[in-house]
């Protein structure tokens, strides 16, 4: 295959998957309300994160057996059976209120609301100071801890091991201050990665990795919930594949800064810098949150 071609493919599928991300957080709304819609949404990001811990190890069995082209397409195939499965439950489902309003209307939802607006802005800083981690988490522990990618590999395991818990207990969170929720996720995982970009041995590294991840693992379950509650049910699809379509880059951006960011100071100040100033976004927003509470 071409490289032009597979670049497309690439980014028809990223397309594609912001479209399957909002339709699934929108049948969990239309089908449970309350606390059971937070469950509902931890259950999905979850599945998200165990496939971080299960599907690099598999992928990399199947790429040693028979190389990378059957991983692709036993991916592919994958989601011929999700594909299979959804529209079964759409076809049996009771009939929804479709989406209604011209295009634009899913931005004026976000737009004029001040909770749903915030938090699309904080999600995306809070995601953009995540990007660099990519870059600098991997020449970090090549260069610095002195690991191979098996070492990597672990590191990244236990972050998804720690985020599957989290998101399982997504539920047990308090529901009447969202708020407080999104700000001490926002400041515990900065704090979880100092060790990681201070240290020079593993331990500190798997001790952080393991915290950050069971300290984020709610955060999309709970800022979906917010979208959840405050748009009107026939537009929540488009307001979710809006949001998916702001947040997804801004990852995207922060990685590609990462990396003059590493070649210039190194990863374990890129990684030190990332996690500083993500303590410093939780902290400016908290502080925000307490003024207009008491205005």
């Amino acid at each position: 295959m071409h490289p032009v071609v597979y670049v497309v493919l690439l980014a028809f599928s990223s397309l594609l998957h912001a479209w399957g991300n909002a339709g699934a957080y929108t049948l969990v709304s239309e089908r449970l309300d309350g606390p059971d819609r937070v469950t509902g949404n931890a259950l999905l990001s979850t599945a998200s994160q165990a496939s971080v811990v299960v599907g690099p190890a598999l992928a990399g069995g199947i790429v040693a057996i028979a190389g990378p082209s059957w991983v692709i397409g036993l991916d592919a195939l994958s989601f011929v059976v999700l594909a299979a499965v959804s529209w079964k439950v759409g076809r049996g489902a009771q009939p929804t209120t479709v989406p209604s309003g011209p295009p634009g209307s899913a931005w004026k939802v976000i737009a004029g609301s001040r909770q749903l607006l915030g938090l699309l802005v904080i999600t995306c800083v809070f995601y953009f100071l995540y990007g660099p981690v990519e870059v600098a988490l991997p020449l970090h522990v090549a260069d610095d801890l002195r690991g191979s990618a098996g070492v990597l590999g672990i590191l990244l395991a236990v972050f998804g091991v720690g985020a599957l818990i989290g998101g399982l207990c997504a539920g047990l969170l308090p529901r009447r201050s969202p708020w407080l929720v999104v700000i001490v996720i926002i400041v515990g995982w900065g704090a979880a990665l100092l060790p990681v970009g201070l240290s020079r041995t593993l331990l500190p590294a798997m001790i952080g990795m393991t915290l950050g991840g069971l300290i984020y693992g709610p955060y999309m379950a709970m800022s979906t919930e917010l979208f959840q509650r405050v748009s009107a049910p026939e537009l929540l699809s488009r307001v979710l594949a809006v949001r998916g379509a702001i947040v997804i880059p801004a990852v995207s951006l922060g990685t590609l800064i990462g990396g003059p960011i590493v070649n210039v100071f190194g990863a374990p100040a890129a990684l030190t810098a990332s996690a500083l100033l993500t303590v410093a976004l939780g902290l400016v927003l908290g502080l925000v949150v307490l003024v207009r509470r008491y205005q």
